[in-house]
């Protein structure tokens, strides 16, 4: 991984000097290597989750038995 960069169009690459020195610096073991970065936490998923599903499936399989029970189907 080099150092921070910004970039302008497709091929144009501009570094900071500081950016540039603190790698400099790192890759020749004067300093020591920065801290990761934290990730954020994940989002909670949207949509249908698996107990959803097998709660709609229980639900479904009563109503067709209380309707067989009942002769409606």
């Amino acid at each position: 991984m080099g150092p921070r960069s910004v970039t302008y169009g497709k091929r144009d690459i501009r570094f900071r000097i500081a950016d540039l020195d603190e790698w400099l610096g790192v890759k020749a073991g004067v300093m020591p290597p920065p801290e990761p970065a934290r990730k954020r936490p994940k989002r909670p998923r949207r949509g249908v989750t698996l107990w959803e599903a097998f709660v709609v499936l229980g639900v479904l399989a009563g109503i067709l038995a209380l309707l067989r029970l009942l002769g409606l189907h």
